[in-house]
């Protein structure tokens, strides 16, 4: 039967036939669990009334991308799924259901719709059309276990049964697999509940290749595994996109097809899991993705977004193993880890502090190829520190000055990219007055002056960007010499209010906008502080803070003035300026 179609796409076809040609769906044996709930079961069994309904005579599954890997003797045509899982998967599950009550009715149909949709004949072991991924495989077992189980059933199978996925020695036989399959049965079971006995296989059969014929997805098969997030993107806003990290862990496994899995599962233990636990660092922030580009980068320093996954796996030698990749993955890792997320403790204290502010400062990630090839320098060679340091230290102040004196990061990448290996080529050239004046070559990169960085300081409204602001004011509180607080609940406080209610006779409306906003009138406290002092005057903020405030430039504000206004904001404006020209000199 010829289904209607919802796109031009060449390759939309209906969801009967994605299973016809004896092929396999592989999803990558470590790639995350299927996990639809009942809300989207209950969702798809609506679309399916509709249909059975005749309120709709077609239905948009949606797309999903595949890989043909390449053939080998031991493996049939196979598709990896590199995205679309969740679908895929929901399809296998509703034929099963469709297997399971059709083979107590039908077990002729059933037999022959078994061979040809739910195993593959040509394989000897683990021989479901689907294979999912390692902590789902347990579920599928069960289910399959359950359609063959039937005496009557098995009986007819003769040789080509079901062979199941090796697993652990107590495999998950509940979730969410297990759990939907259980709905798409007890759907179909109700739809035949009122029919003949004699009749309810031929009425089952009926109404799901009406279902089936009616549903249609448009099928994507990639030339580069790497290109699937980019075309996804382009089709569907999705909530959980493949990364190149999972590409780049899926290319690592699907190496070792000859092995068991209990090998498979000791790599994954002994070397990707603790590379992975690295780059989780506190409040659940994972910085696996982010490491592929710049570690991409220095290798080659020419290569777009798209290309990385291509660029990291085209320099795997075939003869490397799957522990040896990992290992050269962790190359940068150290250092990488120090700049994003401030874990600096395997570098000598001076770099360390060093780090640790330009983390603060929120660096650029343009630069990261850079920096990171400089501190695995300093890893091999402790000669390199005093160095080091000044070169870390010079490009604070540069990445700081541009950060409040110019708008966008434009060039950064260009630079940034490249300058390593082009310093590199004579060793005695990674000093920092050379990083300085490759930089100040570069006609496409602003160099800000000291004119043009306290001009900024005093006269930009920081408070717009208030990463930025938090930054510098936390950076003056600790040149005071007072201990920071690590309060978590910290909030920039307006000492002149952002509502001039109280204010009106102190500052006119145009000063009000034009110095509400500057670091001269910004203090820190933390979030309690601030919701009491909400628009008060002067007096009555001070008579609240002095005292109590946490933060040492904070207390300096309030106990050295009894008033203020705009005189006392530019004359704070000067001060701060004049700290931050000699804090970040060039």
């Amino acid at each position: 039967m010829q289904s209607q179609k919802m796109t031009l796409h060449n390759d939309e076809s209906n969801l009967m036939s994605f299973f016809e040609k004896q092929c396999l769906y592989e999803i990558p044996i470590y790639q995350r669990n299927y996990k639809w709930n009942t809300k989207k079961i209950t969702q798809v069994l609506q679309d399916f009334d509709e249909i059975l309904e005749d309120e709709k005579s077609v239905h948009f599954f949606g797309a999903m991308i595949f890989y043909n890997l390449p053939s080998t003797p031991n493996r049939q045509s196979t598709y990896e799924v590199i995205d679309g899982q969740q679908r895929i998967t929901t399809i296998f599950l509703f034929l099963l259901a469709y297997t399971f009550v059709l083979r107590k009715y039908d077990p002729s149909t059933a037999k022959t719709f078994f061979h040809a949709k739910i195993i593959n004949l040509g394989l000897p072991t683990a021989n479901s059309t689907l294979r999912p991924s390692k902590e789902d495989r347990g579920q599928l077992n069960w289910i399959i276990g359950q359609i063959v189980k039937a005496k009557t059933f098995e009986d007819t199978l003769g040789d080509y049964t079901f062979k199941p996925f090796p697993t652990e020695k107590n495999p998950k036989i509940k979730g969410p697999i297990k759990n939907n399959f259980t709905l798409f049965r007890k759907y179909l079971e109700q739809k035949i509940d009122k029919e003949n006995e004699e009749e309810k296989g031929e009425k089952l059969t009926e109404l799901v290749y009406k279902i089936l014929n009616a549903c249609t997805a448009v099928s994507i098969n990639i030339i580069q595994r790497q290109n699937g997030p980019l075309i996804f993107d382009a089709l569907n806003a999705r909530q959980e996109p493949v990364t190149v990290a999972e590409l780049i862990k899926n290319s690592i496994f699907s190496r070792m097809e000859d092995f068991s899995l209990e090998e498979m599962d000791q790599l994954h233990k002994t070397y990707w899991m603790p590379f992975h636990e690295k780059f989780k660092i506190k409040d659940n922030i994972d910085l696996l993705e982010g490491y592929f580009f710049p570690f991409a980068l220095i290798n080659s320093p020419n290569i777009k977004k798209n290309e990385v996954y291509d660029s990291i796996v085209s320099k795997w030698n075939q003869t490397s193993t799957s522990e040896q990749i990992i290992e050269n993955l962790r190359e940068h890792q150290d250092s990488y880890v120090a700049l994003n997320g401030g874990l600096t403790d395997m570098y000598p204290p001076i770099i360390s502090e060093s780090v640790k502010r330009i983390h603060r400062a929120g660096i650029p990630r343009s630069t990261l190829p850079f920096f990171m090839q400089l501190l695995k320098r300093v890893e091999n060679n402790q000669n390199f520190v005093q160095e080091s340091k000044r070169i870390l230290d010079k490009l604070e102040s540069f990445l700081v000055r541009r950060a409040l004196c110019v708008d966008a990061n434009a060039g950064l990448h260009a630079i940034f990219k490249r300058m390593w290996q082009d310093l590199i080529r004579d060793e005695d050239n990674v000093t920092a007055e050379n990083v300085i004046k490759y930089i100040q070559q570069t006609k496409e990169v602003e160099f800000p002056s000291d004119i043009r960085f306290s001009r900024e300081i005093k006269t930009k409204p920081i408070y717009k960007n208030k990463d930025l602001c938090l930054f510098f004011l936390l950076e003056f509180d600790r040149s005071l010499n007072a201990e920071v607080p690590e309060d978590k609940d910290i909030t920039i406080e307006h000492i002149m209010p952002q509502n001039r209610k109280n204010w009106e006779e102190i500052v006119n409306l145009d000063e009000h906008k034009e110095y509400v906003d500057v670091l001269g009138n910004l203090v820190l406290l933390t979030m309690r502080s601030n919701i009491v002092l909400d628009n008060k005057n002067f007096i009555n903020k001070k008579e609240i803070i002095v005292g109590k405030a946490k933060f040492a430039s904070t207390r300096d504000v309030f106990e050295t003035n009894n008033n203020w206004d705009i005189s006392k904001i530019k004359k704070r404006s000067e001060a701060i300026s004049n700290w931050a020209v000699a804090r970040w000199q060039l």
